[in-house]
């Protein structure tokens, strides 16, 4: 019986927890590219080199990380031609959110083609 006290303990406690922040790791004009700052009230704040500033909501299963905003566009949908870049807004590959898998501490895009591990958060 105790054993399996222990399990359940060491079971429940390996859950994957977030930071309150992650920052990019690739630099753009000597800053990160992306600053994350993660909320207690399923909140999030992405502050870009340029400081354009994203808001939405956050939820983690297992260890995917899905961010909504609708400042997320999607990057296909952009024209050079007539469309202009949006202040407060990130393109991504998937219109109105992006989603992470969360890997020792790190988040790791996931796009349509699959993890992008180039630039991540830490």
């Amino acid at each position: 019986m105790r054993n399996s006290i222990l399990f359940f303990l060491v079971l429940v406690s390996c859950k994957p927890t977030l930071k309150r922040n992650y920052e990019s790791n690739c630099i753009l004009y000597g800053k990160p590219e992306y600053i994350l700052y993660i909320e207690k009230n399923n909140q999030f704040r992405i502050i870009s080199f340029m400081n354009d500033t994203i808001e939405g909501e956050w939820s983690l299963d297992r260890n995917k990380l899905t961010l909504k905003s609708d400042s997320f566009i999607d990057s296909e949908s952009f024209n050079i031609q007539t469309d202009s870049i949006f202040f407060n807004s990130k393109y991504t590959s998937n219109d109105g959110y992006e989603e992470y898998v969360l890997k020792n501490k790190k988040l790791f895009l996931i796009l349509k083609e699959g993890v992008y591990d180039k630039c991540f958060y830490y």
